[in-house]
């Protein structure tokens, strides 16, 4: 019966990580906002637990299609682990207390160290002894593409924002910016962004919606199609936390509708231009939700996002199929990791052994 489900995965791979990403966040996002509505800490770790269903799912997925040849990276694995773990407890505690003003409690330091523990096992898988996860992960260590295209994906959505202001300025709009000392105008901004990277819409995000779904979508689709098909079931997963923060549905409607549609063009825009990278579309991501909390953010700002995004459609001719071997279409790890490649593996340690 195992077997069976797993060759089902193996062969059925969207399909599953839909399905088992919107049941494993959607469980966590009903403990978060349902159960423990009245335990803000309860409510928190259930909440960063949800979060991280796209790439833990993709990790899932990945290990059952593409489970040999194995190699033994366990040692290496386990000290980024360490490394990973460390940094990403010191940058929650740091922003809970910095950023959100949140007493650091035992049961907080200790709560928040358990969830430290996600971002650490996806970072570190990109050293997994299991094929399907490393690949599927490898560029999270080891990013690829030009390192012109992660600033791009840096600074691209600050830029919008700061357009939409002046010309919402120009247009006799208030503008204001939040009053914050030097200092904190650079630390604030910092932790928010390292804490988005790690662990809100970063690489617990962006691993699975760009780096798993996406990848196996352009195989068969254009990009164009792919980055909607990819919208559309974005957008869905956040319903739960849009109803339990009791979000007007005016806001609901034009974010996941309208700005999640833009931004899931530029998330597939920055991924296919760095190669398949996941930390592009994860740095995107942290930027955008970032620069949201910090600038001055009128609707003037969708005019430029929408000349982005026309000229990303354009200049890439995102309405075309990627070439077969582009590192940002699933062919490319199938080609490495699927049965063939096993079979192959499996018949070259034969020869060597006669």
């Amino acid at each position: 019966m195992i077997n069976r489900s797993f060759k089902w995965i193996a062969q059925h791979q969207v399909t599953s990580f839909l399905v088992l990403t919107f049941g494993f966040s959607w469980l966590f996002f009903w403990l978060s906002f349902v159960v423990f509505a009245e335990n803000r800490l309860a409510q928190g770790f259930c909440g960063k637990i949800a979060a991280f269903g796209p790439a833990l799912v993709a990790m899932l997925v990945s290990a059952i299609a593409y489970p040999r040849p194995k190699s033994d990276r366990a040692r290496v694995r386990w000290m980024i682990f360490g490394a990973a773990w460390l940094v990403s407890w010191a940058v929650l505690l740091a922003s809970l207390s910095v950023v959100l003003q949140i007493p650091l409690r035992t049961a907080v330091i200790i709560v928040f160290g358990v969830v430290a523990l996600l971002p650490a096992w996806v970072v570190s898988a990109s050293r997994s002894s299991i094929p399907g996860v490393r690949a599927q992960f490898s560029t999270l260590w080891k990013p690829h593409g030009p390192f012109g295209w992660f600033v791009v994906a840096l600074i691209s959505y600050p830029i919008v924002l700061l357009i939409g202001a002046l010309i919402a300025a120009l247009m006799g709009e208030n503008i204001a910016f939040r009053n914050l000392t030097i200092g904190n105008a650079i630390l604030l901004p910092f932790l928010m962004f390292a804490d988005g990277c790690l662990t809100s819409g970063g690489v617990n995000e962006e691993s699975g919606w760009r780096g798993f779904l996406l990848p196996r979508l352009q195989r068969k689709q254009s990009v164009l199609v792919a980055a909607i098909t990819v919208w559309f079931f974005w957008a869905s997963w956040h319903l739960p936390v849009d109803v339990g923060q009791r979000i007007p549905i005016q806001q609901v409607l034009l974010n996941r509708i309208v700005f999640n549609l833009l931004a899931s063009v530029l998330f597939a825009w920055v991924y296919n231009r760095t190669k398949g990278s996941i930390m592009a579309p994860a740095i995107f991501h942290s930027s955008m939700n970032t620069a949201g909390a910090f600038l001055p953010v009128s609707l003037t700002f969708l005019v430029p996002l929408l000349i982005l995004v026309v000229f990303a459609l354009v200049y890439d001719r995102m309405w075309r199929r990627l070439p077969q071997d582009h590192p940002a279409a699933h062919k490319a790890l199938d080609d490495q990791f699927g049965a063939g490649a096993s079979q192959r593996s499996t018949t070259q340690r034969e020869s060597l052994n006669r």
